[in-house]
């Protein structure tokens, strides 16, 4: 997937909103991340919810659609792909550290009392049941070698389709493990 935005609407949207798109976007980057459609009457949104740096974040964008007075794709942050002179990045779930800039953007951002984020341009839904988690998360994998107990992997063997998508249950399970540790989980 490729991120495309416009260099003047990032300038546009970092004095309401306190930061760049290329911050706004670390939001994929959290594997338990929410991503849910956003009613809106103009155009195709998604609203994604996840952890950047310390805060939660809300982040919107919009679904790939033609400019009807260009033809030039539009996708990524709610502006059109296909300038000269736009910024563009591929979306990599490196889990990458953030940058000086960034920190101090999240920083601004998290001290705002909530009455002063400006969320005018977002739809306020209360209702996340539909929501889906992980669904952009792509981290880079590593094929290791692993010996593991045979009840073990018999167990999730016999809770997927025929077999298959054992090894990803397998990694889902000590992603919830790890993440739960990251929390405090005691367990």
């Amino acid at each position: 997937m490729h991120w495309t935005w416009d260099p003047n609407e990032d300038r546009t949207n970092r004095q309401p909103h306190c930061l760049s798109f290329e911050t706004a976007m670390l939001v994929f980057d959290d594997p338990f991340a929410a991503i849910q459609e956003e009613p809106y009457p103009y155009e195709q949104r998604w609203r994604n919810l996840g952890m950047v740096g310390p805060i939660v974040l809300l982040e919107i964008d919009t679904w790939p659609k033609l400019d009807p007075r260009t033809g030039v794709e539009w996708n990524g942050l709610s502006v059109p792909a296909g300038r000269p002179g736009m910024k563009g990045a591929l979306m990599k779930n490196e889990n990458r550290e953030l940058t000086d800039t960034q920190r101090a953007e999240l920083a601004v951002l998290a001290a705002l009392p909530d009455d002063q984020i400006d969320t005018s341009d977002v739809t306020e839904v209360l209702d996340w049941s539909d929501a889906r988690r992980g669904v952009l998360y792509r981290p880079v994998k590593q094929q290791v070698t692993l010996r593991l107990d045979a009840d073990l992997v018999a167990w999730f063997k016999k809770r997927v389709d025929h077999g298959r998508g054992y090894q990803t249950a397998i990694n889902q399970a000590l992603r919830e493990y790890v993440q739960g540790k990251k929390n405090g989980d005691a367990s």
